[in-house]
Formats: structure tokens, C-alpha cells, sequence
């Protein structure tokens, strides 16, 4: 019988599983996994959604999606209202804190543009949206982190510097987001999702920029400036943390667009990892329980399983030194 889809890692690999009946049967080295999982995986902090709550999300793909949209939308939201007003506050830090006229002012912008095109490159070199959801948060907190460095800076070139910082992080924040609203939502409501994007972004600008205006004229530009980008940070960090759950949440989503259809069409699916891992990682990892992990990826993935499991069985200590360097070279 052919192996439609399946588990396998990236380096040399002992398998480990035979098919039998369509069913994986694991041979030998699962439980190795299992103790280097327990070994070298490090509790992220954030707890599994509740089962209930999942029953209730996982199933027809609407809800799953809202809310997975909703945090990448309220992301966007907080960065336009606390971030975006730095433009209508541009003129006063060229011209009080730099010293500068209009040619300064053009430079800053200018900044900002070149830091820009740099994230639209990066972003229309890369050839899958898989990744997306960790570089919106980096995105945010870059776009923060130079906005904060402006408002701290005295020296045109440093504000250049930072300026183009703060532009690419807006840039790929913006095109990441509507990069992965636009892949989540059905065809259906598309329309509806891109007016909440366009309210988003450039709605809630102008309210900003009216707070901004206030708070300047008591702690003056720069320091306005620089709170902003610290609100930004902070959610960046807040949208971070939600990651896991966030994936758990829009996991029925690939499975209904990547893998049922390309099974529907005959065939082969590849998976980096898949219910196995899961359950060994989260399952024994992280002292979760298999019943646990298995009984949300029955709600989520629709119980689809793969046909073949390739197994690594790698020495426990070399596994998770490995992972530390790869940690590391991140």
C-alpha cells in the first residue's frame, strides 16, 4: 500500500514504523524520542486550550478563524493607534530636536521608505506564508523599538538609521498580516475581513494622531514618540506569548486546505511532524498525556492520520545539543 502521507525528518533517520493494515505500528525508537523530547523540551509557559473550548472552535472553520484573525488584527490596531502617529510628530522632531527644516524632514521620511522597500523584498523572496505568525510580533516590536530609539535620538544619522528600522518593521508587519488574513479567511468573507483590515490600519491612525497631539503638548514629541513605541513593544511581546495557542487554534485550517485536498487528488503529503510528534513532544515533552494531545487532534485535524510514520531515534544527548545550537544560531 502506498504511504499518502507521513511523518519525516530532516537528517539521516533509522525508520521505526511498518504499515500495517493502514495503521502506523511503531517498531522501535519511539520512546527514545519520547525522553529526548523530555530532555531538551523547555515549558513555554502558555497551557494547552481547554478541550471544551477546543470542541467548540474546531469544528467549521469560522470561529477557529476569527480568532486567530481577530489577534492579528487587534496587533495591527494597537500599532496604528500607539505607532503610526509618529508621521504627524515628524515635522516637530526635525525641526526642535534635530534642528533641521524641510530638507531634514525629507531625509527621515525617506528613511523610512528605504527601510520599507527593504521589508517588502524580504518579504516577496520568501515563497510560502508557513512562518508568517513569528514575524508579525518581531515586525511589531522592530516597528516599536525604532520608534522608541527616535524619540530618544539627537543625531540625524542615528534618526536615519532608526527611521529605516522602524520602517521595515511597519512594512513587514503590515504585508505579513494581510499576507495571512488573506490565506486564513474563506472566499466568502474575504470582503468583510479586509474592511476590519482596512479599519485597522488606517482607521484608527487618526484617533491616534489626535491622542498624540494632546500628550505632545504636555511631554513634548520625542517623549510621545517614545511611548508609543513602547506600547508597541509590549503588544508585540503579548501577541508572542499567544503563538501556541494561536497555532493550535488555526491547525483545522491546513488540514482543510493542504492536506485533505491534496489526498482528495491522489497524492503524496509530506509532514515535517505530525500527530506522532505531537504526541511525544507535547504528550511526553511536556507531561501533557497522550489522551490529551490525541483527543484535541481528533477536534482539530478531523482524526486524519498519517499512513506511514518515519521515525528518528538519535542519541538523547546529541538531540538536544542540537537543538541548542539551533536555538542558539536563531
Amino acid at each position: 500500500r502506498e504511504a499518502r502521507s507521513g511523518l519525516a525528518g530532516r537528517a539521516p533517520c533509522r525508520v521505526g514504523a511498518e504499515l500495517a493494515a493502514g495503521k502506523v505500528v511503531i517498531v522501535a525508537g519511539f520512546q527514545g524520542l519520547s525522553r529526548a523530547a523530555m530532555a531538551g523540551a523547555a515549558d513555554n509557559g502558555v497551557d494547552p486550550i481547554p478541550l471544551a473550548e477546543i470542541t467548540t472552535l474546531g469544528r467549521g472553520g469560522s470561529d477557529t478563524t476569527a480568532v486567530a484573525l481577530a489577534a492579528v488584527l487587534l496587533l495591527l490596531a494597537i500599532g496604528s493607534l500607539a505607532g503610526m502617529p509618529y508621521t504627524v510628530l515628524l515635522p516637530v522632531i526635525a525641526a526642535r530636536t534635530l534642528h533641521g527644516g524641510s530638507h531634514t524632514l525629507g531625509f527621515l521620511m525617506g528613511a523610512t521608505g528605504i527601510g520599507a522597500l527593504g521589508g517588502a523584498l524580504l518579504l516577496a523572496s520568501r515563497d510560502t506564508v508557513v512562518g508568517l505568525g513569528r514575524w508579525i510580533p518581531r515586525a511589531a516590536a522592530t516597528f516599536g523599538a525604532g520608534l522608541m530609539a527616535v524619540g530618544l535620538s539627537r543625531w540625524l544619522p542615528l534618526s536615519l538609521l532608526v527611521m529605516a528600522v522602524a520602517g521595515f518593521g511597519l512594512m513587514v508587519q503590515m504585508a505579513s498580516s494581510n499576507t495571512l488574513i488573506q490565506t486564513l479567511v474563506r472566499e466568502e468573507m474575504r470582503g468583510r475581513v479586509m474592511a476590519f483590515y482596512a479599519m485597522s490600519f488606517m482607521g484608527m491612525a487618526p484617533f491616534g494622531s489626535l491622542a498624540a497631539g494632546a500628550v505632545a503638548g504636555r511631554v513634548g514629541a520625542p517623549w510621545t514618540i517614545f511611548g508609543g513605541g513602547c506600547i508597541c513593544v509590549l503588544a508585540a511581546g503579548f501577541f508572542r506569548r499567544q503563538l501556541p495557542r494561536l497555532r493550535e487554534i488555526v491547525r483545522p485550517l491546513y488540514v482543510e486546505k493542504g492536506i485533505l485536498p491534496a489526498l482528495a487528488a491522489g497524492n503524496f503529503v509530506l509532514c515535517d511532524r505530525f500527530t506522532d510528534s505531537t504526541e511525544a513532544y507535547q504528550g511526553g515533552g511536556r507531561k501533557l498525556g497522550s489522551s490529551a494531545v490525541l483527543d484535541r487532534h481528533r477536534v482539530l485535524c478531523g482524526g486524519v492520520q498519517p499512513d506511514l510514520t518515519i521515525l528518528m531515534d538519535s542519541d538523547v544527548a546529541a538531540s538536544v545539543e542540537r537543538a541548542r545550537r539551533r536555538n542558539q544560531e536563531k
